[in-house]
């Protein structure tokens, strides 16, 4: 297994020189939620290319909106990592909703994301999309319909990943057969931050009788391409097939176990609907990417778990609104604020960056 996932996975799940879990799958996920998923046949339609920038991006809008108002746009109400070359010139990776660090800089400093320029920003540019019909006005009170909308095909671009251009085109597809999906940064110059390559991870039981077989069991899953398809596939033949370009062809859709919880860019087959340029960008997806300096970082709430409690409650009725953009900024956030101040955010803050001090001087 060690050859086949990377070794910064194995890390993210180690403790004081102890591994607790057993990483399975090397799947691309540096900036995930970065890039724009556009549903490039609608851009195509409306007699544009490619998308490079907010302005592209919102223009795309407009001309998409203009040939099928029934459409929306943006199918989630968090777009603070896909906005990012537009509020900040750091390049912010997030440890929860609360706290993000600066991955430009090299050092421990953790950066209390609400309080910072940056939050007033980008929940200015998202009350802008609010206003702007981009996210459509039912999402202030049913965020679920969002997935459902970008699934049926009726969303125009959604949050990227490496791997969702081919995995949402299988479901947007049923839909809308002639859908094709394209990831686009809205700017470039900034690595992309990684957390590792795994897909999960599995633990073994305190009570297990014979961890030893577990793990070895696990190593099966990554240990070469024959095992490999025969969890994720099934039985060649009657399950799948290959052709003599190594595309599969399911016969059966049903597995030992779901192949995207197993997907290792090593290992993994595409269908004859992906086309090779795609899977060229899969596989390299992560070439020259940087894991986060937070990676392997767990944080223990014991000493602020009643601080955090309040803050989530805080957070979904306060600020997640602001960021959303249902709220204008400069009349609700002080209110907000004042909010975050009583739940205990100094507290908060200040217990999660001498945890992550005393953390970080140990990897040196």
């Amino acid at each position: 297994m060690s050859k086949n996932v990377d070794e910064a996975s194995f890390k993210a799940f180690q403790l004081d020189g102890k591994q607790y879990a057993i990483p399975v799958g090397n799947k691309p996920n540096s900036a995930e939620f970065y890039s724009a998923l556009v549903r490039q046949d609608l851009l195509e339609e409306a007699g544009m290319t490619q998308v490079t920038s907010l302005k592209e991006l919102e223009q795309f809008y407009d001309k998409v909106h203009a040939i099928h108002p029934e459409l929306i746009g943006y199918a989630n109400t968090d777009a603070r990592r896909i906005l990012q070359y537009d509020y900040t010139d750091k390049n912010l990776f997030w440890q929860n909703d609360f706290i993000a660090l600066d991955e430009s800089a090299k050092d421990d400093k953790i950066i209390s994301w609400f309080e910072t320029e940056e939050f007033k920003k980008y929940a200015n540019l998202m009350r802008g999309w609010y206003e702007k019909g981009i996210i459509p006005k039912y999402a202030a009170t049913n965020v679920p319909q969002l997935q459902s909308d970008w699934n049926s095909g009726k969303a125009m671009f959604w949050a990227g990943t490496a791997a969702r251009p081919f995995e949402g085109a299988a479901t947007i597809s049923q839909a809308v057969p002639e859908a094709k999906l394209v990831n686009y940064f809205l700017g470039s110059g900034r690595p992309k931050i990684s957390r590792g390559t795994y897909s999960t991870a599995f633990f073994v039981s305190t009570a297990a009788k014979d961890p030893e077989r577990y793990v070895m069991f696990f190593n099966l899953l990554q240990k070469n391409q024959e095992l490999y398809d025969l969890f994720a596939y099934g039985i060649k033949g009657t399950d799948y097939t290959v052709d003599e370009n190594g595309r599969l062809t399911k016969i059966n859709t049903d597995s030992l176990i779901p192949d995207w919880l197993l997907m290792n860019k090593n290992f993994i087959r595409f269908d004859n609907t992906v086309p090779d340029e795609f899977i060229a960008e899969y596989k390299a997806w992560d070439d020259g990417a940087i894991i986060s300096k937070g990676a392997g970082f767990n944080f223990d709430n014991t000493p602020v778990k009643n601080e955090e409690t309040k803050l989530n409650g805080v957070f979904t009725e306060y600020l997640a609104p602001i960021g959303s953009g249902f709220s204008d900024y400069d009349t609700a956030f002080p209110k907000a604020l004042d909010r975050l101040k009583a739940a205990g955010i100094d507290k908060y803050i200040a217990e999660y960056q001498k945890q992550f001090s005393e953390w970080y001087a140990k990897q040196k």
